[in-house]
């Protein structure tokens, strides 16, 4: 089975019941929300066939709510047609072009270069006013709205949460989602205001950090101390840094985030031509190829599925490549090359995945709230964990995780008889066979990972 994950963003190319299923059953193993567009109205009806489909396949399919976070949009009443050279007028409040940011036009001067839409258009400052700014073309294009804006070169500071964003999160923790995803994250800071958000209104979502700014790079090690994981968004930070240096970017985020055992995720532009196309590049498939050698928990198709032509057919590509790629690399686990942080229990979870590769046995363990699933998933198993729990949230978020095949148990008869139901769930499937060696594994105190046992099936 395939260990690194795929995560499909939902918009509207793929809203509907049919679809979900379809990217599911090829490969999708999470859905993402994307708040930045869109009415709750619209998410509810998609949460509620996420979670249909899920039932429908038999597989706990996590949901991730990306927050648009402090994030700078353009808004326009009607489409607009952009020329080269011409002069453009941007309000505060609403009526033609206009950005409802106080931060934007706070930070804004003359002779600043906006970058919206991920590059697609281009304007140089004229005029910079309290309320409105004069700007200039610097390419054709055209403008749709709630398009985002970047100012080269220079980070606007704002809230990490603003009004709609706390909204949308109690939004999405009253719809139990699984993840949560927070824009611009800049500190650690942002990230315990975010929680603090999140205990306010009840709720136990994991907390992605998405790395898109300079501020984010620079303290990912506190980022990554405070969030459950990180999320490289290489469009924006595309747009912040020269392109050559996004590859190195990538890696040094995610070998904080694997150095901390914390969820690592690649996204944007990942199979970006098949928005257009029915087959990926060589390049992009070099791509995500190369992701899985980077020991990436997941990968999070965007725009191609969110707004392509091929949804499904995006899916399915991702999916080949990944099952590909995992059939390369399975040297030993990547704790010889990485200067992890440890705690006895991470050491015992690693002393478990070590003892797989030795006995080439397969892992079968307990988990109540997942961290036993993360310690094992840290160390990227050569084969599939099955992971246990009675709690149908936590199933849902180890789904997510590397290498971790999650099992939901309805009932409680001892971690001993769970362990058992499971191995014998696994021999109907032919997934365990006889003469296989097992290694069962479980937290028996709260928060630890500390027992472990052998078995020749």
């Amino acid at each position: 089975m395939r260990r690194t994950k795929i995560i499909a963003t939902v918009g509207p190319s793929s809203n509907k019941f049919d679809k979900i299923l379809e990217m599911a059953v090829k490969g999708a193993d999470s859905f993402r929300i994307n708040f930045s567009h869109g009415t709750l109205e619209e998410k509810e009806e998609i949460i509620r066939s996420i979670r249909e489909v899920s039932r429908k396949i038999g597989r706990m399919i996590p949901v991730m709510a990306d927050l648009q976070g402090p994030v700078i949009r353009i808004l326009t009443e009607d489409v607009v047609d952009i020329r080269k050279g011409k002069k453009y007028r941007v309000d505060y409040v609403g009526g033609g072009i206009w950005i409802p940011s106080e931060a934007f036009f706070k930070g804004v001067e003359p002779g600043d270069v906006l970058i919206v839409d991920d590059g697609r258009l281009l304007f140089r400052v004229d005029e910079a006013h309290r309320d409105h700014i004069y700007m200039k073309a610097l390419i054709d294009g055209t403008l749709y709205s709630n398009k985002k804006v970047l100012i080269k070169d220079k980070e606007i500071i704002d809230a990490p949460l603003t009004e709609k964003d706390i909204r949308d999160l109690e939004f999405s923790l009253r719809h139990n989602v699984e993840y949560i995803a927070l824009s611009m994250v800049r500190t650690g800071n942002d990230i315990k205001i975010l929680r603090e958000k999140i205990e306010e209104f009840g709720g136990d979502p994991w907390i992605l950090a998405k790395i898109e700014n300079p501020s984010g790079v620079e303290n990912i090690s506190g980022i990554a101390d405070e969030a459950d994981g990180v999320i490289v968004a290489r469009g924006d930070l595309g747009q912040y840094y020269p392109l050559e240096r996004i590859p190195s970017l990538q890696q040094s985020i995610t070998y904080e985030g694997n150095r901390k055992g914390k969820i690592t995720i690649i996204a944007t532009q990942i199979l970006e031509s098949m928005r257009e196309n029915e087959s990926p590049t060589r390049a992009e498939v070099t791509d995500v190829f190369k992701s899985v050698e980077e020991r990436v928990d997941a990968i999070m198709l965007t725009g191609e599925t969110a707004i392509g032509r091929y949804p499904v057919k995006v899916v399915e590509w991702a999916s080949k490549i990944l099952e590909e790629a995992d059939t390369r690399f399975n040297e030993e686990t990547i704790f010889y090359n990485r200067d992890f942080e440890e705690t006895l229990f991470d050491k015992f979870a690693r002393g478990t995945i070590y003892m797989s590769h030795l006995l080439e046995g397969k892992i079968i363990g307990y988990t109540k709230r997942g961290n036993t699933a993360r310690r094992l998933a840290r160390y990227r198993p050569k084969r599939m964990v099955y992971m246990v729990t009675l709690d149908e949230t936590v199933a849902s978020k180890i789904s997510l995780l590397y290498g971790v095949k999650a099992i939901y148990e309805e009932t409680d008869e001892g971690y001993h008889e769970i362990l058992e139901r499971a191995l014998s769930k696994l021999k109907k499937e032919g997934v365990v066979k006889k003469g296989d060696i097992i290694i069962f594994t479980v937290g028996v105190r709260p928060e630890s990972t500390d027992m472990l046992r052998i078995e020749i099936v």
